[in-house]
């Protein structure tokens, strides 16, 4: 906290218990106190604080002095406006002056959060003294806060983060809990026996894992010593006596209660309770995995299998971009060639298994990720594929399918479309594909439909369009089939309409940037 508290102060003999603040930015000092409201409220306010000040530890009220840089007796902050009377009400909620830096250029910034709307005259002896009661109380709490930085309150709600029992229960068992996640998504859980008995451990994992849904996970499992890693605020709430930490992107905040050290989440829950559900959960599924033998040899099967495929993986790139530069054809005569190899690669690759071998246990079973359940119908299947030879089953597959692309590429002549009568070839498409991929994105269809078609308006001049070498292309034709090749073209997929213009799509890009 700065000097400029200590500036911006004006105090009066008569009232040494209190210090005036210029209320509002735009107020700069206080010139003088209206006489009816020293006299009025402020002399009641004054008696009144003399009575109850004894209450209070020395400590307690030189801590006060010192957070609010007063110098002399006074003890509690009054707002005055420009007229010399109560800023609606005159008190303040000290967390107003609480990690803030000030000007001694102009008053006190008015955040109606941190003001009591009320009217003292109207408060009986008895309902001012345990205003002041509390008020006083919260001024004490905020000045012990402010006897450390902002940032070190956060370090330490950070650390008593970590500290609950639930957090540090959760953390010790994230892989066990993750694991329960994990095989609660899993596609493996319809392969399994007993569905009634998977029925019901789902359902249970439901219950088990409120707890830890209830935290998001960028705070539960951060790492780094930084929670979330978002920018949060931490609110000091004087009355309650705590402090809230919140993050807005996360939508979550904690309590922290700095005299007792305690932090509290939004939902408590029994963490002895919660210890013994994670481990039923987990003793569970184990007994349920145990009982399916058979899936568990095929798991076993389809990991080696992978391994094996893993080898080949030269072979099988090639072959997939093979596939990939057939599809980007604009015309294909005759059926494609296909192979049990090429669903056998395509399934492996984006499956995973654990490097070790796979057990019958929970943490084991949820390391496993099938991009389809049928591959375990598969696996004989594919295991009589390795018998032949995978090497030798993929070069001819390879062969096969280059000797399919070789028969379809596409010759500049090559007949794309017909339009009212009148024959599109794929050298004209292409050149459709440039000028989109020039222009396109910023060029209504009629704007584009004019240059293929050599329509020399002013506005084609203007932006030089006329020049471009796709200028009249598709001089012959009339602008409305045109209009029908870019629909045309949409339709198929090789180009995306736009707010305005339009742009390729991956299937057209390689023909331009090829």
């Amino acid at each position: 906290m700065n000097m400029a508290l200590t500036q911006l102060a004006y105090q009066e003999d008569s009232l040494p218990l209190l210090v005036f603040y210029p209320g509002g930015k735009k107020h700069k000092w206080i010139r003088s106190i209206d006489s009816k409201v020293r006299r009025g409220a402020l002399a009641r306010v004054h008696g009144l604080l003399e009575e109850i000040l004894h209450t209070f530890s020395d400590k307690d009220i030189q801590a006060v002095r010192e957070f609010l840089r007063i110098e002399g007796d006074g003890i509690l902050p009054i707002l005055i406006n420009r007229e010399g009377g109560l800023y609606l009400g005159g008190f303040v909620k000290p967390e107003l002056f609480l990690f803030r830096e000030f000007s001694p250029n102009h008053g006190i910034p008015i955040h109606n959060e941190y003001l009591f709307e009320l009217h003292l005259n109207r408060l009986s002896n008895e309902r001012l003294r345990s205003l002041l009661e509390k008020l006083l109380s919260q001024y004490v709490f905020t000045a012990h806060l402010s006897e450390l930085e902002e940032k070190e309150w956060k370090e330490r709600i950070q650390s008593a983060f970590y500290a609950h029992p639930l957090i540090a229960f959760g953390r010790e068992q994230k892989v066990v809990i993750e694991s329960i996640e994990k095989m609660n998504r899993s596609n493996l859980l319809s392969q399994l026996k007993y569905p009634d008995d998977i029925a019901y451990w789902r359902q249970r994992v439901e219950i088990v894992m409120r707890p830890f849904r209830a935290i998001p996970g960028q705070w539960l499992w951060s790492e780094g010593g930084e929670l979330c890693g978002h920018e949060k605020v931490m609110v000091v709430d004087s009355r309650t006596e705590n402090l809230i930490l919140q993050c807005e992107v996360c939508r979550y905040e904690v309590y922290f209660n700095p005299v007792d050290y305690v932090l509290t989440l939004p939902e408590e829950f029994d963490v002895e309770r919660a210890k013994k559900r994670i481990s039923t959960t987990e003793r569970q599924f184990n007994e349920i995995a145990r009982n399916n033998e058979r899936l568990l040899d095929k798991l076993r099967e389809l990991a080696k299998l992978k391994e094996k495929v893993e080898c080949l993986q030269g072979e099988w790139m090639r072959i997939k971009e093979t596939l990939t530069s057939i599809d980007q054809l604009p015309r294909l005569e005759g059926e494609r060639p296909h192979h049990p190899v090429e669903e056998m690669f395509r399934l492996l690759e984006s499956s995973y298994f654990p490097k070790e071998q796979i057990q019958p246990e929970l943490q084991s079973f949820s390391n496993i990720e099938l991009q389809d359940v049928r591959m375990l119908n598969k696996v004989e299947e594919w295991l009589d594929l390795l018998k032949v030879g995978l090497p030798q089953l993929l070069r001819r597959y390879q062969e096969q399918l280059d000797h399919y692309f070789e028969q379809n590429r596409a010759s500049d002549q090559l007949e794309f479309m017909v339009v009212n009568k009148q024959p599109l070839y794929w050298q004209e498409v292409e050149s459709i594909f440039h000028l989109i991929y020039e222009e396109g994105r910023n060029s209504s269809a009629q704007l584009l439909t004019q240059v293929v078609t050599g329509k020399a308006t002013n506005k084609i001049r203007a932006l030089r369009l006329h020049e471009a070498r796709q200028f009249g292309v598709l001089q012959h034709w009339l602008e409305k089939d045109v209009m029908k090749v870019l629909k045309r073209l949409e339709k198929e997929g090789w180009i995306t309409k736009q707010k305005k213009g339009y742009t390729l799509s991956a299937r057209a890009l390689p023909y331009v940037e090829g």
